[in-house]
């Protein structure tokens, strides 16, 4: 019977360690799914975002170039704005060119 009682107090250690563990474990793995799906939504509403941002501009770009056709003696502010316009989509597109690289 001692002998008995020796190797379930040398074993008792070990099984609640195992068991702590096991439940730290799952408790880490539900944190990092949450995280993960925290990142997830807010790319995608940064991607939503900037394809708003993007629209926008667009839009407004067109808008400038439809009034200088149909007023030709526009003042330089528009033309300011369209040359604004065309350095942020050069350097835009730039950027997702590197970024696209990195990911390669």
């Amino acid at each position: 019977m001692q002998i008995i009682t020796s190797i379930v107090w040398a074993i008792f250690p070990s099984l609640i360690t195992g068991i702590i563990l096991a439940v730290w474990e799952r408790k880490q793995a539900k944190s990092e799914q949450a995280k993960k799906k925290v990142e997830d939504e807010r790319y995608e509403s940064e991607v939503v975002k900037l394809s708003l941002l993007l629209a926008s501009a667009q839009l407004s770009y067109a808008s400038a170039l439809t009034h200088k056709k149909q007023h030709p003696g526009t003042d330089s502010e528009l033309e300011d704005g369209i040359r604004e316009y065309e350095k942020a989509m050069h350097d835009f597109r730039q950027l997702e060119r590197e970024q696209m690289a990195k990911k390669l």
